[in-house]
């Protein structure tokens, strides 16, 4: 798959967003990718060219991946999967920026905001102008919005400043790279022939095991084996890295045993298939930036789920994440800022 920095118009600043892809693949996905020796972190497609007006990436079509639709959003077990992979990401960003290091400024380089700055007001004030406007008049017409019209419409006279400083790195708080456009469509999924039973703590793909699907799962813990001297204390699964690697990804943060009240929801997330999304890829490195993990964390709930998935879910996604982002700090020996 080729991309060319000419594909793009020029009102999106495109030639440094390109020159910040080019960065990441070149320096910055192959430090991150050498944090994890056993683990691998196959969120990056493979690339095999990179240069100042050309990226050349590997087919993934071919190994299964797909996208998902954008229209409907993605499902608890996906969502699931992207946070905790996130959450690795991150932390091995943060790490790596912690390190006085050639590459840490190569990381900080690509950090820099391309897309929304002060010198950039003038490109959006259109749009942005016609969008406003278009809200506020949306409220007024409808009875139960109308009374908030006013205020919406005072905060969106001051939209572009409240976004500058959203995105402005804060000294009292964890900063880190983030992915800067982590929606449905940069992200590819691939699956494979499994189930997930939520009252277990394992995911069985018959691909890995070569056995048929057992009905009864609760023989099935961390290390596959349930003992009556080891519970089990959180939901995971194995899967295998784009290489084939075999690897663990924690599909839930630290829990109580899944028996208990605490266990979160029952029932399976498969489709009629049975179809078990095994490994994400996150595409378009263009828009990296160095700021909260929050940046990440929301635009790719309020891009990505339904208003039903985050009202019934949104805590146990936030764990996801959260517990994903204190382990990777672990595994790399890492402190964070509290």
């Amino acid at each position: 798959m080729f991309k060319s920095v000419n594909l793009y118009p020029q009102v999106l600043n495109v030639r440094e967003m390109f020159k910040k892809e080019v960065l990441m693949y070149q320096r910055v996905v192959p430090t991150l990718i050498e944090l994890f020796p056993s683990d691998p972190l196959n969120v990056f497609t493979p690339s095999y060219h990179s240069h100042e007006d050309l990226l050349v990436f590997e087919n993934l079509r071919p190994l299964g991946f797909r996208h998902v639709d954008r229209e409907q959003g993605l499902d608890l077990t996906h969502a699931n999967l992207v946070l905790t992979e996130l959450g690795r990401l991150h932390g091995a960003a943060y790490v790596l920026h912690s390190r006085s290091t050639e590459d840490a400024k190569a990381l900080t380089d690509a950090g820099k905001e391309v897309l929304f700055t002060r010198q950039r007001r003038g490109v959006y004030e259109e749009g942005f102008a016609k969008i406003s406007a278009e809200t506020v008049e949306i409220l007024r017409e409808n009875p139960k919005t109308r009374v908030h019209a006013d205020k919406v419409e005072a905060i969106l006279a001051r939209k572009y400043d409240i976004l500058l400083d959203l995105l402005r790195p804060k000294d009292d708080a964890i900063n880190l790279l983030n992915h800067g456009d982590l929606w449905t469509g940069n992200l590819l999924f691939r699956d494979e022939e499994g189930c997930i039973n939520r009252k277990c703590t394992h995911v069985c793909l018959e691909r890995e095991s070569g056995q048929p699907f057992k009905k009864n799962h609760s023989q099935y813990t961390l290390t596959g084996i349930r003992t009556p001297e080891r519970k089990p204390t959180a939901w995971h699964r194995r899967i295998r890295g784009l290489r084939r690697q075999s690897r663990i990804v924690w599909f839930v943060g630290d829990r109580e045993d899944p028996d208990s009240n605490n266990r979160g929801l029952d029932g399976w997330y498969t489709d009629r298939s049975n179809k078990v999304p095994v490994q994400v890829v996150f595409l378009d490195l263009q828009l990296c930036r160095y700021g909260s993990p929050g940046l990440d964390v929301n635009y790719f709930l309020y891009t990505s789920t339904t208003a039903r998935m985050r009202e019934e879910h949104l805590d146990e996604l936030l764990r996801t994440y959260h517990w994903s982002l204190v382990r990777t700090f672990r595994q790399l020996n890492a402190r964070a800022k509290q």
